[in-house]
């Protein structure tokens, strides 16, 4: 992954809120927001309500028996599901243990997306003594909500760009990044310095991106990369 989303403040700040939000909506006392950038096993997370122990014991023995894993709902490109819908097999027969341990009575998964990278889901889950979900009827709008404010987050709407540049107009990495670094107004020595390339490459590199684009300049590319970054109306 190009871009690290879980590593910036504003990140994390989305992050707070979002579990807030959920909780505050759905009525729930825990919820557990996972960013996907990490090759670590215990992924990057934010919870409220949700103990540490119990995330650690989840990926330690009970993650591939969850029917909302998040690798399974990647395959399936979700984007909201809940616990009773979710596909199961007989591996999650497990999962009741640990939905006994730890008090889960319900959960509904969210997925987010930049492009076709899944990049952080949120876990919002009901306990003993919580009122159950009434109705799927908020999921979608909910969803639709936090995915447009997720969208917004400068660290992501890098990857949207990033997503289209490289799908629409073919760019490739190295191109991408030469690109980035004219938008952040670099020359090109300046340019061939950062990325340990020769001059002559960057120059081609600087062509190549202005054809696949259809611009002349360094301020055309700096206005249209601008407008690749705000996420589409639905």
């Amino acid at each position: 992954m190009l871009v690290e989303v879980s590593k910036f403040k504003e990140s994390q700040e989305f992050a707070l809120q979002t579990v807030n939000f959920a909780r505050s909506m759905l009525n729930c006392s825990s919820a557990v927001f996972t960013w996907l950038d990490s090759h670590e096993q215990h992924l990057p997370h934010t919870q409220v309500g949700w103990p540490e122990e119990t995330i650690k014991d989840y990926y330690t023995v009970f993650a591939s028996a969850d029917p909302l894993n998040v690798y399974r709902l990647i395959k399936q490109r979700a984007t909201v599901v809940t616990l009773k819908n979710a596909k199961r097999d007989e591996n999650h027969s497990s999962w009741s243990d640990y939905q006994r341990k730890y008090g889960l009575a319900d959960e509904v998964g969210f997925l987010f997306w930049a492009g076709d990278t899944p990049l952080a889901c949120l876990s919002v889950i009901k306990r003993p003594g919580d009122s159950p979900f009434t109705t799927p009827d908020p999921f979608v709008q909910m969803y639709d909500y936090m995915q447009h404010s997720f969208l917004l987050l400068p660290s992501v709407k890098k990857i949207q760009a990033d997503h289209i540049l490289r799908n629409d107009y073919f760019l490739t990495d190295r191109e991408l990044s030469v690109a980035s670094l004219m938008t952040a107004g670099l020359s090109n020595k300046d340019i061939a310095e950062s990325l340990g390339i020769e001059l002559a490459t960057v120059k081609s590199h600087v062509i190549r991106i202005l054809g696949k684009l259809g611009i002349d300049s360094r301020a055309q590319l700096a206005s249209f990369s601008a407008e690749l970054a705000v996420p589409s109306p639905k």
